[in-house]
């Protein structure tokens, strides 16, 4: 599960000089890989603001869970710190607790 607000924060972050490099991937490949994940993901509609969560640092992590509470995801995955520590009022797991899952 997805939002398109998540799918343009990857596009923008595999831009990344760092990552660019690393992965050598140009604007076509980057093009390619996120509409591989529209394709293979559920991609959730937040029609509007995100809902409003007290306690988090940005508005991206109200997106986030905006897109876990409307999609009706059992769980987050997140390798993000801030988003780590809202473990305790959200099913959000790291990207090992989640492959050990599995």
């Amino acid at each position: 599960m997805l939002s398109e607000r998540q799918l343009e924060e990857i596009g923008s972050v595999l831009l990344y000089p760092k990552i660019a490099r690393r992965l050598s991937w140009g604007p076509e490949e980057i093009e390619g890989f996120i509409l591989l994940l529209r394709l293979k993901s559920e991609v959730v509609p937040l029609s509007g603001e995100a809902a409003t969560f007290e306690g988090l640092r940005g508005q991206f992590d109200a997106h986030l869970l905006s897109a876990l509470q409307r999609s009706g995801a059992e769980v987050l995955v997140s390798g993000d710190r801030h988003v780590l520590e809202l473990r305790s009022r959200f099913p959000v797991l790291s990207p090992a607790e989640f492959a050990a899952r599995l």
